[in-house]
């Protein structure tokens, strides 16, 4: 799925993938192209829709700014012959490395996304995974629904995965299969004497993920308390850091409030495409 409108950006993409394709002997990918930005749940939709119809049994997403480590696909195709017949609805995470992961981030990993240390391949059974490195079979995909439209970007994932756990079908880890994954490009900034690092998050983004933050934990707070309350964390700690940054605050806390406000004054209603 492209929506770059940049005419030269689109030319690369569609010269790289063909040449990729007659190197490796392989049918040429389709290339969805939708001008403008229309949000990660709709693109994701859109791609899984024309897999769907052209009769694939096995979906992998990937972020355009993911990069796959050799042997990936492979860890992850094994893993779901190995498990697919004891588990029968079960998803599978490839495992995010980032170059300079935050100290938030890599708490998340540990807690929810299970992030295995090298040299530990075993799956393991975890509570929530980024959107990119996800393999969803078809079969999940009918029960579940595709990715709710009423999320733009962040939360995305995490939505899924908490629908499907809630239908009681299992997502595991895949330590063996990797993906370098850039998460935006932190830069230094300073608060007083403390120097450390942001991503550079810019004010849409703070404001969808605001947003839709706080949407999910409220759909989800009865069912996954704790889930729910570290997530509600995170969101309170990133406010606060970023109004205390004097480069970030005066743009970055108004998106957040914006955010914030947004999520008051309309109701949750899930858009969920071909959802049970």
């Amino acid at each position: 799925m492209d929506n770059s409108t940049d005419a030269g950006a689109q030319r690369t993409v569609d010269r790289v993938v063909r040449e990729e394709a007659a190197a490796s002997n392989c049918r040429p990918p389709t290339i969805a192209e939708r001008r403008g930005n229309i949000g990660l749940s709709r693109a994701l939709n859109h791609g899984l829709s024309l897999g769907l119809e052209g009769g694939y049994e096995l979906f992998l997403l990937l972020d355009q700014d993911s990069v796959l480590e050799p042997g990936a696909c492979s860890a992850l195709a094994e893993a779901y012959s190995e498990l697919s017949p004891r588990v029968v609805e079960v998803e599978l995470a490839a495992r995010n490395v980032e170059e300079r992961p935050s100290l938030v981030q890599d708490l998340l990993e540990q807690v929810f996304y299970r992030s295995a240390r090298a040299g530990d391949p075993a799956p393991r059974e975890c509570v929530l995974a980024m959107t990119s490195g996800l393999l969803i079979p078809a079969r999940v995909l009918r029960r579940v629904g595709f990715f709710d439209e009423s999320f733009f970007l962040d939360a995305v994932d995490h939505e899924f995965c908490l629908r499907s756990a809630k239908l009681g079908i299992r997502l595991f880890l895949i330590p063996s299969a990797t993906v370098r994954h850039a998460l935006g490009a932190p830069a230094r900034d300073a608060w007083g004497p403390f120097s450390f690092e942001l991503r550079n998050a810019d004010a849409t983004r703070l404001f969808y993920s605001t947003r839709d933050g706080l949407r999910l934990i409220r759909r989800y707070w009865t069912t996954r308390p704790f889930v729910c309350t570290v997530l509600l964390g995170f969101l309170t700690a990133r406010t606060v850091v970023y109004g205390l940054v004097p480069s970030r605050a005066p743009g970055a806390v108004q998106a957040m409030r914006r955010g914030a406000l947004e999520f008051l004054r309309t109701r949750d209603e899930p858009a969920i495409p071909g959802g049970a």
